[in-house]
């Protein structure tokens, strides 16, 4: 059988090189009749990188709720968010199938990761490559740390401002470019929930980890499949994308030069359904030429 385990050891920045002894004791429960054959060494190298100043990386995975394997895209987004919380931007973009049909698509931007991807779970880091989040050569972490170390072309900032009367909101985002950008520049805003959840069968989640045959996967391999919905919470739900999945056309100027500076605000009137105490908006600059991200601030 085979154990997972973490090693307590910090790595820094650059080269890392560690030589660790690993003995096996207490063999199931019991006495070992051959102790000899219990012990081993292992090397790691390891490189630690710095993430340049002014990034945010936006992970887009395209998941739903009756998708068989996506329940290891909804651990390796979770994982993100938890070790990188102010560098990376994880956002689940579901889809409804006509049998299951999933109740947090979002028909504008479920479209345009249908031309992304070509399978579920499976995202893009900045839309760069379609990738598997957690299976991947590289994976979602692996591309997240790739795109961290290349330099901010265009600072991202925003302002927001909720009215509880209307419910509305007004996102003002800033840009600031650090070198000369030109071209069909747009800014989007994308309005992610947390702590989703939902009373009817189709907020369960199809599991094919269920019963462990499939291996470890987060406590999934512990729960039945579909789990119900009663037992099941998502987050990072994409509800809406202001501007449409490429942003809105002439939302920013066509030439930029280097240390420019500009502003566009956009407006969003957020559902009775949607709890706004769990919710956050994503501003992203993409090049509508090659489809990427170039930066983002949540």
């Amino acid at each position: 059988r085979s154990v997972q385990f973490y090693v307590p050891f910090p790595a820094v920045l650059g080269a890392n090189a560690y030589d660790f002894s690993v003995v096996i004791k207490n063999v199931n429960g019991v006495g070992d009749n051959d102790p000899l054959d219990n012990s081993g060494t292992a090397t790691f190298n390891i490189t630690g990188v710095e993430p340049k100043p002014g990034r945010k990386v936006v992970v887009e995975e395209g998941t739903g709720t009756w998708c068989t394997w996506c329940p290891r895209g909804a651990v390796m987004m979770e994982y993100i968010a938890e070790q990188y919380p102010d560098l990376a931007v994880p956002i689940a973009v579901h889809n409804a199938q006509t049998s299951w049909p999933d109740p947090m698509q979002n028909a504008t931007y479920n479209s345009g990761m249908l031309t992304m991807i070509g399978g579920f779970p499976g995202g893009r880091v900045e839309r760069e490559a379609d990738i598997d989040p957690l299976l991947g050569n590289p994976n979602f972490e692996q591309s997240l740390i790739e795109h961290l170390t290349q330099p901010a072309k265009a600072l991202v900032s925003q302002n927001v401002t909720w009215d509880a009367a209307t419910r509305k909101v007004d996102v003002t985002t800033s840009l600031q470019f650090v070198e000369a950008m030109n071209g069909d520049l747009r800014i989007a805003v994308v309005y992610l929930e947390e702590g989703v959840k939902g009373t009817t069968q189709y907020y369960g989640q199809v599991n094919a980890y269920s019963g462990g045959g499939q291996g470890p996967m987060g406590g999934f391999e512990n729960l039945p499949s579909p789990v119900p919905a009663a037992q099941m919470t998502y987050n990072h739900v994409a509800r809406e994308i202001v501007g449409g999945f490429t942003g809105a056309a002439g939302s920013v100027p066509a030439t930029n030069a280097a240390g420019s500076v500009m502003s566009y605000t956009s407006s969003y009137t957020v559902p009775a359904a949607y709890n706004i105490n769990n919710m956050h908006a994503v501003s992203m600059l993409i090049d509508a030429a090659s489809g990427r991200i170039i930066n983002a601030e949540s």
